[in-house]
């Protein structure tokens, strides 16, 4: 068993995200564990055993985020913890520990996406993989190659553009798709990283030409973006020239990078587009308004039709889904359609339903959407939640 001071640092790391994959699995592994134990009756000599490592290994996966929720217990009082969790599972005192039963089948989404080149061809990459690399060719994080560079040669001319979303002077666009339950990593020509989230795609070109770069995105991805190269070194430009080459699209806006990281979500079911920008500097164009506006960090904007707004927020909050979180700051309908795109499921309202009810916390992405559900029960008590197949109606 590992040291007292060990565990905690390792809690640490796995609350800010920075765990390895091993790591992670160590906390969850202690979790689950003490979940399962919780499920019968403790013997009074297990329960102080079960005490022990609680307080040296276990993180519970829900992190309320306003004063008004219960705040995590320290680990000085984790026998109260263990007493609430073998009264919740043992006794079975909520309504949703009856509805959970039913959602146990239902797995957390993984690295699922769907690569489309100019031509038509369509390739389901590897799920055992978590991104490709676009250069001479296409590869894996890892190296192992996906298509060779003649493979990705083209003889047809580049399709679309009449919506006039992309530029005429890009070459040929190839997409790369999530589906509801996916997410993926690709690495552009010019090296620019992009993380995109469930039931997203991004068109890109096989390579970028002239001093432009530009891709379209629909759905969310975030991005960390390189300067324009020239022969192999960065432009001694002043910094924001380095990156002002680059350009995102969406329906509603366009983003000129003059930074690096960034995440946007714009969904076509969302009546709004929001960018946030964790560092750097970015300006936005409103495609209706015609309005620009430059964001630095901090910022977030927030583009419905003609009007444009800015606020200031906690940028890790909307980049948490990278990090394998959800962070839910809002109303229920909000909270329920990343639950949804997540997990695959639809999602309904009973007649009554209050769609605005807030619901505060951050649970894992890597779940089982039963336990997702109890969590938010747990957050959010007047919530109640049913399921019939892969459907969830939301009731009060």
């Amino acid at each position: 068993m590992m040291e007292h001071q060990d565990a905690n640092e390792l809690l640490k790391r796995y609350r800010a995200g920075t765990a390895t994959e091993a790591e992670r699995g160590l906390v969850e592994r202690h979790f689950r564990d003490y979940v399962n134990a919780a499920s019968d009756p403790l013997p009074e000599g297990e329960l102080a055993d079960l005490n022990q490592r609680i307080r040296q290994h276990v993180l519970p996966k829900v992190q309320p985020r306003r004063p008004r929720i219960l705040r995590l217990l320290p680990y000085a009082a984790a026998v109260l913890l263990v007493a609430a969790v073998v009264g919740y599972f043992a006794l079975g005192t909520r309504k949703s520990s009856v509805d959970r039963l039913a959602a146990t089948e239902i797995l957390p989404g993984g690295n699922r996406a769907t690569l489309t080149l100019a031509d038509g061809r369509t390739i389901n990459l590897s799920s055992e993989q978590e991104g490709i690399v676009i250069q001479d060719g296409v590869t894996y994080l890892d190296g192992s190659q996906v298509m060779e560079n003649e493979e990705l040669s083209m003889k047809n001319e580049r399709p679309g553009g009449e919506n006039g979303i992309l530029s005429s002077q890009l070459p040929m666009l190839n997409s790369i798709t999530t589906p509801k339950g996916g997410t993926y990593q690709i690495t552009l020509p010019d090296g620019s990283r992009v993380w995109l989230n469930a039931n997203s795609t991004l068109n890109y070109p096989s390579r970028f030409s002239g001093d432009s770069r530009e891709v379209f995105l629909e759905g969310e991805a975030f991005f960390d973006i390189r300067p324009k190269m020239t022969r192999g070194k960065a432009r001694t430009d002043a910094a924001t020239h380095d990156y002002a080459s680059f350009h995102v699209r969406t329906a509603s806006q366009v983003v000129q990078v003059l930074g690096t990281q960034f995440n946007i979500a714009a969904y076509p079911d969302e009546p709004e587009t929001e960018t946030t920008l964790v560092e750097g500097s970015v300006a936005i164009e409103n495609l209706v308004a015609k309005t620009a506006n430059r964001l630095r960090p901090g910022d977030q904007s927030v583009v419905r039709g003609p009007s444009t707004t800015i606020r200031q927020v906690e940028t890790g909050e909307y980049a948490a889904w990278r990090e394998g979180y959800f962070s839910f700051d809002g109303p229920v309908h909000d909270v329920f359609r990343q639950i949804g795109r997540w997990y695959d499921v639809d999602v309904s309202y009973a007649p009554g339903a209050d769609t605005t009810l807030a619901v505060y916390a951050r649970i894992s992405r890597h779940q089982k959407l039963a336990d997702v559900l109890a969590y938010l029960a747990e957050a959010e008590p007047r919530l109640r939640v049913t399921q019939t197949g892969r459907r969830l109606t939301v009731m009060q």
